[in-house]
């Protein structure tokens, strides 16, 4: 019974290491901030602005939110003034928290797109993790996609923002569309199995020592 033990752990052990489980997060779970349209697997945010005294979705390419200026917006996700450039003129952003174990990854596909390119006035979109600002993608003559991972060290909440701002004017549309949320939990190194194997296998000599 020892030796079947002894291999069914094993099994399971390399099992494990082989596969990394991906989870799932609710973007519906977020807050919208500005021009945002969020469901559960998929969000946009635009740079879309809306004056007070225009129709609701005037703006060609919006959700039918307005953005925020550009201290709101700064405000509204807990950085300083500046924060998310100094060229940066307006913008929206959606926010959530998750939890997760130490070593996990979080990661989410990403597209980003805009009306009337123009070199001079590139918007760019950001991620924000825990308050650590960082450029996802700065807008070019066609639409961009890609994907983001990143570790999270430490366990417990975190929080995740994600926005796209307007550069140097207020004209043109940018948005920034995410989906595939998901944390990544972490696997332990090859090393570590391999200390928990050598474990085993003396767990199974004092066994048969003792037969």
């Amino acid at each position: 019974m020892t030796h079947a033990l002894l291999r069914t752990t094993a099994a399971l052990l390399l099992a494990t290491s082989a596969v990394a489980q991906a989870q799932a997060i609710d973007l519906g779970t977020a807050t919208g901030l500005g021009d945002a349209l969020i469901n559960s697997t998929s969000a946009t945010v635009t740079t879309a602005y809306v004056a007070a005294s225009d129709p609701v979705g005037s703006e060609a390419g919006g959700t039918g939110g307005s953005a925020l200026w550009i201290g709101d917006l700064e405000s509204a996700v807990g950085v300083a003034g500046g924060a998310l450039g100094l060229d940066a003129y307006e913008g929206s952003a959606l926010t959530l928290s998750f939890s997760v174990a130490a070593g996990s990854r979080i990661g989410f596909n990403w597209s980003l797109s805009t009306t009337g390119y123009n070199a001079d006035f590139a918007d760019r979109a950001f991620v924000l993790i825990d308050g650590q600002v960082a450029t996802l993608a700065t807008v070019a003559g066609s639409t961009l996609t890609g994907s983001f991972s990143s570790a999270l060290r430490a366990s417990g909440a975190h929080t995740l923002t994600l926005g796209v701002v307007d550069v140097n004017d207020v004209t043109g549309v940018s948005a920034l569309t995410v989906g595939g949320l998901a944390v990544t939990a972490a696997v332990p190194e090859p090393e570590s199995y391999a200390l928990m194997l050598a474990g085993l296998a003396a767990v199974g000599v004092v066994a048969r020592r003792r037969r």
